[in-house]
């Protein structure tokens, strides 16, 4: 028995220069990828922070200057004026409750002469304004107050739904286009205001709950990169570790 045994091979661990260089650079940028996400994380963190402090904080006039967006963007502010409802337009494809509907998207007309378009809340489809349990929509003079957001797609632009401003039907907030659309005068094209209320009120429009959707997945992109950078060590040492024959 003993004589058919194999013999057994000695390996060793002895590592070539050009692999061990391309190694070493190759981990250095895997681990710098990794550090910079897990730097970036805490980046996003600390807005998102910012910005929910600031929808949470007591109502401000709106300002006069919206720029720079990064200061006003989630900022909650009450503001005067009346709707133009003949202006109306509508977001499609909205859920509530597990319910399709729109959102209405007024041009309020400010005390300055600004237009300033607020999504009013969520009405379910086919929805008529003298359909029992909507309420009447208000007229004159009003304080309304919301929460200041962006427009624009949020998505790749290879994604971007194709809207319909002849039907008054968006599927994002082009808001260059919607008061291009209405002919509104002196518009706000940059943000628009989000409408809060009391969304168990039982009359339409709802308002809509906000929250702050940044995405932050600056985490798993490290730990994609720190697992690079371990496989990529895990194969250069067994790469080295070979039978001593071939080590030499």
């Amino acid at each position: 028995m003993t004589g058919n045994a194999r013999p057994r091979v000695r390996k060793r661990f002895r590592p070539t220069l050009w692999a061990s260089l391309a190694t070493a650079v190759g981990l250095a940028i895997l681990i710098a990828l990794g550090s910079w996400q897990i730097q970036r994380k805490g980046e996003k963190e600390a807005l998102i922070a910012l910005l929910e402090a600031r929808m949470e904080a007591p109502a401000t006039p709106l300002p006069r200057n919206l720029d720079p967006l990064s200061d006003v963007v989630f900022l909650r502010v009450r503001t005067e004026g009346f709707f133009l409802h003949d202006k109306e337009v509508r977001l499609a494809n909205r859920l509530f409750e597990k319910q399709m509907g729109f959102h209405v998207i007024t041009p309020l007309r400010l005390m300055d002469g600004r237009t300033l378009l607020v999504d009013r809340g969520w009405v379910p489809v086919d929805t008529q304004r003298s359909a029992p349990g909507v309420s009447d929509w208000p007229e004159g003079n009003l304080t309304i107050e919301g929460i200041l957001r962006q427009g624009g797609f949020g998505g790749p632009s290879f994604l971007q739904p194709e809207n319909s401003p002849a039907e008054g039907l968006y599927l994002w907030p082009d808001l260059e286009t919607m008061v291009a659309a209405g002919r509104l005068e002196r518009p706000i094209t940059t943000l628009y205001l989000v409408q809060v209320g009391d969304a168990s009120s039982g009359t339409y429009p709802i308002a809509r709950g906000l929250a702050v959707d940044l995405p932050n997945d600056h985490l798993q992109y490290a730990l994609t990169w720190f697992a690079l950078a371990a496989a990529l060590l895990v194969i250069y040492v067994l790469y080295h570790y070979r039978p001593e024959s071939e080590a030499r």
